[in-house]
């Protein structure tokens, strides 16, 4: 499992599924990650840092660590991967955006697209049509 710590030292954190042996795989360039998701398909973990207005991505252990969006973003909270697609919540901005990924090489293109909803602190998860996550 992962997950995020914003406290003194902000890390994006790995463990076993029963909370065994927690590693810090990221922690150069934190301040506020905020929502995270696993890309299993592609062995991908995507992250949003509120501090620094960006969605960042990395490989399971860490490694090739990319910054997949930060233009047009305001305070990014929770995040989603979908296929060829980026869903976050903004927290500041009351929507929900969405950004394509070109997946071979992992950059994103710059289209983006904006939902609007009216709600006042934003999470995002996506589910399948059996309800089950994707």
């Amino acid at each position: 499992m992962f997950w995020t710590d914003w406290g003194a030292q902000p890390a994006i954190i790995r463990a076993g599924m029963d909370g065994s042996f927690p590693l810090d795989i990221i922690r150069d360039n934190l301040k506020w990650p905020n929502g995270i998701t696993v890309d299993h398909g592609n062995g991908r973990i995507y992250w949003t840092d509120a501090s620094t207005d960006r969605i960042e991505s990395a490989k399971f252990d860490g490694g090739d660590r990319r910054i997949v969006r930060s233009a047009g973003i305001k305070h990014p909270f929770g995040v989603d991967v979908m296929g060829d697609m980026v869903f976050w919540s903004d927290w500041n901005m009351y929507e929900i955006q969405v950004s394509f990924l070109i997946f071979l090489n992992k950059f994103p293109l710059q289209a983006l697209y904006c939902f609007i909803f009216s709600f006042r602190r934003p999470a995002i998860s996506l589910t399948g049509p059996t309800g089950s996550p994707l």
